[in-house]
């Protein structure tokens, strides 16, 4: 027996389904009769009257025109509005703005910072007394004949001479045979004693300097000799402070200051001038070193400051940056000041064919034949008893004269035009700064003094004895026993003083003791120490993130108009059903 399936109560069931679906979906209630135009203008009626956007719907719904203005006006004034925000967020984000947030991180150990030091005095008594004998004049004398020679000269020339008012162009013009490395304050003499105070664990130890690191000697425009300490790898993180005491050799002899210049200031001191500058960095003593007092004993407590800046298009540092930077055979610590010194000495070198005295010499420049740019022979011997004429005619030659002042226009349109950002250099993104708290006491106080002396002398007689043995007569060991010897008969009336004490004579000595200022005015003391191994870390953030930036014009289009990602499906929605009208696509 066969059955027959009855079908139409399954197809009255799809004839329902689908009418449910077409009473559902707006696009079925479209008049196909119509023009295209008018099915689009229909469905775009719809779309307003169902859309999320706030205000849209109760424009088309208005029961009459006055509300419909009303609605119409403030949509689009909502509209605008949003528009103003969005362009203002927008044009922020493009600014690329940061700001700079500290925090104290605690226990977070940093390598403790290179110290340069220099006398404030370039050239030490001995120095002094050599010049005078070979017939060298102040420095000021002989930049006095030098403004005499140039008031005669063409105007146009007479400017680049004033470039000879520095203490290079001196050193440059040294009697026959003396050598500018050969004077200055020795690093032996200036540093008489150094210690480093380690945390080994839970205690702290105690250790010379010269177990601990090593001195690097480098040249300064002012004050000639400076040295430089840099603690070993070991030692430079867990280093809690460096002790030292210097001989300032301010031994006054003579009642004119030789190495003295009237136009700075600097240079008419008396004492020391301390750096902290990052770990084997090279030093900037000149623009950002502090004057130490003689017959004061400097406590410097430093607290590290570690700097994060960001790359591009935020800031100009760069995680590409070199590592280091050579200058005269020694490795530094590479900083973008350096590398700008780096630059120009190059570019003064390629196009002017010398190199500027004031700035440190490139290894890569280090054995080329290139003279100062600073250079101009004219000899610091009895140079004042000479007549203006008779220099002239010897020295100041049109050749010679036109040869210094191509050189000086050359050298000085080079670093005067020459902007950091021109020279390439990159920035790195770590850099570490420092900041200080410094207090001074008088010392030694008179009651040590005696004590003081006498270690110092007895210290100094073993050193003399053992540079004897080791390197008999030489010139230069002459020199030094010279100079120790003077160092002795500096401090032998406080030995003196002492065996006075010791003899009941105590009335005298004290009275003896008061009158003395030698060591005073010879000697300081530097202490410099972290009092913790905290930092201060300052990280840039950006101010408008492009996270923050979508987060904000989101809010921005909500709060205004409602516009929420719902609203893409139903304009995408819409342009599907206008899509079809144009293709008409009817089922």
């Amino acid at each position: 027996m066969t059955h027959q399936v009855n079908s139409e109560p399954q197809s009255e069931l799809l004839c329902k389904k689908r009418s449910s679906w077409s009473n559902g979906d707006d696009f079925a209630h479209i008049d196909r009769t119509k023009s295209k135009f008018k099915q689009i203008y229909q469905l775009f009626i719809q779309f307003c009257e169902n859309t999320s956007l706030r205000g849209v719907p109760r424009i088309v719904q208005a029961s009459d025109r006055r509300k419909r203005l009303l609605w119409s006006n403030f949509v689009f004034i909502f509209f605008i509005g949003c528009i103003a925000c969005l362009i203002l967020i927008t044009k922020q984000y493009l600014q690329y703005d940061v700001i700079h947030q500290p925090k104290t991180i605690f226990d977070a150990p940093r390598a403790f910072p290179s110290l340069t030091i220099c006398n404030l005095r370039p050239f030490k008594s001995s120095d002094v007394d050599r010049l005078i004998s070979r017939g060298a004049v102040p420095v000021e004398t002989y930049f006095d004949a030098i403004l005499n020679v140039a008031r005669h000269l063409d105007k146009n020339y007479a400017s680049q001479f004033t470039n000879l008012l520095s203490l290079e162009s001196y050193l440059l013009n040294l009697p026959e045979g003396m050598d500018p490395n050969d004077l200055g304050h020795h690093l032996e003499q200036l540093v008489r004693t150094c210690t480093v105070l380690y945390q080994n664990g839970t205690s702290t130890r105690g250790t010379s300097c010269n177990r601990a690191g090593r001195w690097i000697k480098t040249m300064d425009r002012i004050y000639h000799n400076c040295y430089t300490f840099e603690l070993d790898d070991r030692f430079r993180t867990s280093t809690i402070s460096i002790e030292m005491v210097l001989y300032l050799d301010n031994i006054v002899e003579h009642t004119s200051c030789f190495d003295c210049q009237d136009r700075i200031r600097g240079s008419q001191l008396t004492g020391a001038r301390l750096l902290l500058n990052p770990a084997s960095s090279y030093p900037r003593i000149i623009e950002e070193g502090i004057n130490l007092m003689p017959g004061t004993l400097t406590d410097i407590h430093f607290t590290v400051h570690e700097w994060s800046m960001m790359t591009s298009p935020y800031g100009r540092c760069s995680h590409e940056a070199p590592k280091e930077i050579c200058f005269a055979g020694q490795n530094y610590t590479y900083t973008e000041k350096a590398c700008h010194q780096d630059v120009l000495q190059e570019m003064c070198a390629e196009q002017c064919g010398c190199l500027l005295y004031d700035m440190p010499v490139p290894c890569r420049l280090t054995n080329a034949s290139f003279p100062y740019c600073q250079y101009f022979e004219l000899p610091v011997v009895n140079i004042s008893s000479r007549k203006g004429e008779e220099i002239r005619k010897m020295y100041f030659s049109e050749e010679a004269v036109k040869r210094f002042v191509n050189r000086m226009n050359c050298s000085s349109t080079i670093t005067r035009n020459t902007l950091t950002t021109e020279t390439g250099c990159q920035v790195p993104c770590i850099r570490y700064t420092y900041e200080t708290q410094i207090s001074t006491a008088q010392w030694p106080t008179k009651r040590f003094i005696t004590n003081f002396a006498t270690t110092q002398m007895k210290k100094n007689t073993k050193k003399k004895n053992q540079t004897s043995n080791l390197y008999g007569p030489n010139v230069n060991n002459e020199i030094e026993i010279f100079e120790e010897t003077r160092f002795l008969e500096l401090l032998r009336p406080y030995t003196e003083i002492r065996r006075m004490t010791s003899n009941g004579s105590e009335s005298e000595a004290l009275e003896r003791l008061m009158r003395l200022q030698n060591v005073e005015q010879n000697f300081l003391s530097i202490i410099v120490s972290r009092p913790a191994f905290d930092i201060i870390r300052t990280e840039e953030k950006a101010v408008v993130t492009l996270t923050s930036l979508f987060s904000q014009i989101g809010g921005l289009l909500s709060i205004w108009v409602g516009i929420t990602m719902i609203c893409i499906v139903e304009v995408a929605e819409f342009l599907l059903n206008c899509f079809d009208v144009l293709c008409a696509r009817t089922s």
